[in-house]
């Protein structure tokens, strides 16, 4: 085991050092097209538009060596952690920090690809006119704001409630422990991403389909990824019964506020409903997808035992479209994932993601890759604010029924440098 990580390590500096020379070879081609110069002077008109191509594709070659590296940093850090170098709360560290480099990588190839493919992209405004917003989305400034219309969060109208249901646990608790929870998080709206994952005519994420009413300490799990919803019954429909599984195996060893009842109880349990309002299956199937990317991708532990769970006896059922298929495939690829995993893969998107027209010439292979990325950071970004909040104990609350709001999604907002923190 010991010799697998020095093979690997050896590898990691192999690259790295490819890594460098690509960057010096960068660094001198960009002097020689684009030289500094005085404040004062006059700034040349580059017309060489050969030289600013090469410029370019090198630097496409160093996002994508720069990738390969901390992806073979991660592969390291896998193989320590098998041999039991760290604590587990070091070894949860040091998964965030690497899932953190990685993501920040990926934004450096963007940051080149766009350059080599110019703007606007492929010729998507051509054909999807109705899609302009979503696409624009990806290539305006990294902190350009308005891309759509800022609307309302939807929220149920309880005024004056003392005691209100959790659905998952079924309870009736005081009003002000009972918080809205979204099931997409709102920066898949704000961001105009909504469209691209679920469909033109998808219900909108601002509405009733797209929360679940739950207890802070639940919200804080759901919230994580720690527990998922999924159908009652897989031949159900439409889908009206809903029940709660339990992803991280730690869960199934706390209690529920604390002296309450152990969290496994919760395991298969019936979702309590007190209208006629349900969760949007393709919003809960978002978040089940995410819990299993995000399992694999932080290296939690028996991950691979809840993929081979969910492989043999898929939760939802096969012939809806939840999720635009290239897509899918892009968020459950974009660590690599390799043998096995892409049967897997393969399985759960076979029937459940959707093909529109044209999609196959509509997206640039990295606009696919650019689009996960900035999902799976906003995702992380969301559960580092859930972490925040749990730390803190108390949940500030604009209302009695508090509510995400998208503005404080900062990565996808302001693709901002801050930690993508996950969890186990």
């Amino acid at each position: 085991m010991a010799d697998r990580v020095q093979e690997k390590r050896d590898r990691q500096y192999a690259v790295l050092f490819d890594y460098l020379n690509l960057l010096a070879r960068h660094q001198g081609l960009r002097q020689e097209i684009e030289p500094r110069f005085e404040p004062d002077q006059l700034q040349p008109v580059i017309d060489d538009q050969a030289q600013l191509a090469e410029l370019a594709k090198l630097g496409v070659k160093i996002g994508e060596k720069n990738k390969e590296v901390v992806g073979l940093e991660r592969e390291v850090a896998i193989e320590e952690i098998k041999l039991g170098m760290y604590s587990r709360e070091v070894s949860v560290q040091k998964m965030r920090a690497v899932c953190r480099r990685f993501l920040n990588a990926g934004r450096e190839l963007w940051a080149y690809e766009r350059k080599r493919l110019g703007e606007p992209p492929s010729e998507f405004f051509i054909r999807n006119f109705d899609f302009g917003g979503c696409m624009l989305a990806l290539y305006q400034r990294p902190d350009a704001r308005g891309v759509v219309e800022r609307l309302p969060d939807w929220r149920p109208n309880f005024e004056g409630a003392q005691l209100l249901r959790c659905q998952i646990s079924g309870e009736l608790f005081p009003s002000d422990d009972i918080k809205v929870s979204h099931i997409v998080p709102p920066f898949v709206h704000s961001r105009a991403f909504g469209p691209l994952l679920f469909g033109p005519d998808a219900e909108p994420l601002r509405g009733s389909g797209n929360v679940l009413l739950l207890h802070r300490e639940i919200k804080k799990w759901y919230g994580t990824y720690k527990l998922v919803i999924v159908p009652f019954d897989r031949e159900e429909t439409p889908i009206r019964r809903w029940k709660t599984e339990i992803i991280s195996s730690r869960l199934n060893r706390e209690r529920f506020a604390n002296e309450g009842a152990p969290v496994s109880t919760f395991h298969s349990r019936e979702l309590v409903f007190d209208n006629e309002e349900r969760p949007v299956a393709k919003f809960a199937y978002f978040h089940f997808v995410m819990a299993l990317v995000r399992a694999k991708m932080l290296n939690c532990d028996r991950w691979q035992d809840i993929w081979a769970k969910y492989w043999l006896n898929p939760p939802f059922p096969g012939g809806s479209l939840y999720i635009r298929e290239c897509i899918l495939f892009a968020l459950f690829t974009h660590f690599s994932f390799s043998g096995v995993d892409l049967a897997m893969i393969s399985s759960w998107i076979r029937g459940n993601g959707f093909v529109r027209l044209h999609d196959l010439e509509t997206f640039h292979g990295c606009e696919k890759d650019e689009l996960a990325r900035r999902i799976l950071a906003g995702v992380e970004a969301a559960v580092e604010k859930m972490e925040i909040r749990a730390r803190t104990v108390i949940f500030p609350d604009d209302s009695d029924l508090e509510s995400d709001s998208e503005e404080d999604y900062s990565e996808t907002a302001s693709e901002s440098t801050e930690d993508y923190s996950g969890e186990e």
